[in-house]
């Protein structure tokens, strides 16, 4: 990743930052131990169970942002639903980000 200031240019390399190596964690693995950096299969069925409890409100649970897994860009508004337990099975069960993500900044 590498950061420009406003009003540089986008079209020469001097104007950006160095780059900078972001870890990221894996799909689905909304709950602690998060891979990396243990070293454990994730996410596990602790995920699910994470995103149950959150659907019930239940104390403890974690916030709705790590629990939201089904859309590009995450809509706060929403509450945590079935579609979002069932992405989390299907990162448990391997399958691959089934989205896009967010579109690219600019023109």
């Amino acid at each position: 990743m590498q950061w420009i200031t406003g009003g540089c240019l986008e079209a020469s390399e001097s104007s950006f930052s160095a780059p900078l190596t972001i870890a990221t964690k894996r799909w689905g693995d909304i709950e602690d131990p998060f891979n990396p950096p243990a070293l454990s299969a994730q996410p596990d069925t602790g995920d699910i169970s994470a995103a149950v409890n959150k659907f019930k409100g239940a104390l403890g649970a974690p916030i709705k942002a790590r629990v939201l897994l089904s859309g590009d860009v995450p809509d706060m508004t929403v509450d945590v639903d079935f579609t979002h337990i069932a992405r989390c099975v299907d990162a448990f069960k391997g399958s691959g980000y089934p989205h896009g993500g967010p579109a690219p900044c600019g023109p």
